[in-house]
């Protein structure tokens, strides 16, 4: 690439700013299986009041303020550099619009966060760039809202412009990492970039057929890739994911406050939907109560899946069948069981009957 630094900031510049432009810069070459070559990277000053000056990427150039005070502007460093390497080799025209969204934003996305755990250590410490939403996390979620809510499960390219926030937010930040995570690991590829170098391959300007793509890519997979892009099958642990790097009280504040996002959305479109924090019972009555009501949340074969992943989001899927099971609801999974549950009067029995069974300390 041909950097340029702004005049202003020539003398003044910080060091270790630009050692993370090139460390992002490193990182995408190696995803790209090439540099930028002489695409003109314009690295500008803040303004006055230290706010970043707002720049621009395309497939021709890219402007943006050096200085990064914080892990998001660091982020949008990233982002806007993949952008670049993106833009400016992938010309493809219906990657851009729906329904291939998923590849332009998830692509996006997903490098994005990888670029976060490829930098050095010392980096990360000193821009205070700690990679949380890893793709374990991701498939703790992914486990969790879909067995809770089959229209979250459902989400897939079809329904692109059309999803709510709640499930849209759960489609380019939970499914689409864990769909790219999977045709990478078909597609056999060892640097983890198959889809990448596949599209840079498709002649300039071009539109991409995405199901030859599929096909090309996966092989006699294509059919499983499928029935998981649209929910039909779920997205097995290929990767032996664990609760490890997790304690269970990390693992309830996250999805609390992915229960709290979802109950905002609910109240502001005025449907009754009451809040209320994910804690767990006792585990001892909870065992009970699966025991003796024959509780279930899946197939035996789903049930092993998130098991063997977290004992305690067994736990709480399991909780949450109960929550059902109280409710006069046989299938916690079934259509619309989910905001049925969270109705007041619904709420109100569980409370009552958690009240009394008492918390996991």
């Amino acid at each position: 690439m041909t950097l340029y630094l702004d005049e202003a900031i020539k003398s003044s510049a910080n060091p270790n700013d630009l050692n993370l432009v090139m460390s992002f810069c490193s990182y995408y070459a190696k995803v790209f299986g090439k540099g930028l070559g002489d695409y003109p990277v314009v690295l500008l000053r803040s303004s006055k009041d230290e706010n970043v000056i707002l720049g621009g990427v395309s497939g021709k150039s890219m402007a943006l303020s050096l200085e990064m005070p914080d892990p998001d502007s660091c982020q949008t460093m990233s982002r806007t550099l993949y952008h670049a390497f993106f833009d400016s080799m992938v010309t493809a025209r219906n990657l851009r619009y729906k329904p291939n969204l998923w590849l332009y934003d998830g692509l996006a996305n997903y490098y994005v966060d990888a670029s976060a755990e490829a930098i050095s250590a010392q980096l990360k410490q000193m821009y205070s760039i700690e990679p949380q939403d890893t793709m374990s996390n991701k498939y703790m979620r992914y486990l969790y809202f879909s067995l809770e809510d089959p229209g979250m499960m459902a989400v897939s390219s079809d329904m692109e412009g059309s999803m709510t926030s709640v499930q849209e937010e759960f489609y380019y930040n939970t499914k689409i990492p864990l769909i790219l995570r999977t045709i990478e690991k078909f597609s056999g590829g060892k640097d983890e970039s198959s889809v990448i170098r596949y599209l840079m391959e498709q002649k300039p300007h071009e539109n991409v057929d995405i199901i030859k793509m599929m096909k090309d890519l996966l092989r006699q997979n294509e059919p499983l890739l499928r029935q998981y892009f649209s929910g039909s099958s779920f997205i097995p642990n290929y990767w032996s994911f664990n609760d490890a790097a997790m304690n269970r009280e990390q693992m309830i504040d996250e999805l609390s406050a992915r229960e709290n996002q979802i109950a905002d959305f609910y109240q502001s479109r005025n449907v009754s939907y009451s809040k209320d924090t994910v804690q767990l019972i006792r585990q001892d009555v909870l065992e009970k109560e699966i025991k003796n009501r024959g509780l279930s949340f899946g197939s035996k074969e789903i049930e092993s899946i998130v098991k063997n992943y977290s004992g305690t989001l067994y736990l709480l899927l399991m909780q949450n069948a109960l929550r059902a099971d109280i409710c006069g609801f046989k299938d916690p999974g079934a259509l619309n069981v989910k905001e049925k549950l969270h109705t007041e009067e619904n709420t109100q029995k569980w409370l009552a009957y958690a009240g009394k069974s008492g918390y996991e300390s």
